[in-house]
């Protein structure tokens, strides 16, 4: 239970992930809304947000002794270097546990390839640490004119460390920052998650 609570704290400080990585390290427990209860066709295809504040779910889920953790989104964490997905999501746990606790379902929606993909229910069973630990990678390559640079990281991603340092450059410098990792995926570098 502690663990998890360091979790939520990477989740804040270091996302660094593409969506179909993060989705298939937890995509053997994908299930639909039948599975919580509910319709698909009245819920998939809603903003997460409508979903999230749904009178009809918010009773469902109560009934189903069920609470919602608060909604996150990929856009407002500092530190997640792909801008150009934007992910929510929010958990449900047990009424009678904590955040704290490992959830029992994850519910997501992401935008990608300029839209918004229709809202996906993970059953969790105590699985959340893959879809922690791809959300908090330590190891990264960046590919630019068909050179990779290999960073790593130890501080949860606010400095990153060149480990081929034969390959150094002006723009790929020694030591880089987030904002500046983030910078060269804007100019084009290709990201790749290692671990």
């Amino acid at each position: 239970m502690k663990h998890l609570k360091f979790y939520f704290q990477y989740i804040k400080e270091s996302m660094t992930t593409d969506i179909d990585g993060l989705l298939d390290s937890i995509n053997d427990k994908k299930i639909d809304f039948y599975g919580i209860g509910l319709s698909n066709d009245e819920y998939i295809n809603k903003p997460i947000e409508l979903l999230y504040e749904d009178a009809n779910f918010n009773t469902t889920m109560f009934k189903k002794n069920l609470k919602k953790g608060e909604i996150e989104s990929t856009q407002d964490i500092e530190n997640f270097l792909r801008k150009d997905i934007d992910m929510k999501f929010f958990f449900l746990y047990s009424r009678d546990e904590t955040v704290l606790n490992n959830p029992n379902y994850l519910i997501l929606q992401y935008y990608k390839d300029n839209r918004w993909y229709p809202i996906e229910v993970y059953s969790l069973e105590g699985k959340i640490k893959n879809f922690y630990e791809k959300l908090t990678a330590k190891k990264i390559e960046l590919t630019d004119n068909n050179i990779t640079y290999k960073y790593e990281t130890s501080n949860s991603g606010n400095n990153w460390l060149l480990s081929n340092k034969e390959e150094k450059t002006d723009k790929f410098k020694e030591n880089l920052e987030t904002e500046n990792i983030k910078e060269l995926i804007r100019s084009g570098a290709k990201l790749k998650i290692i671990e």
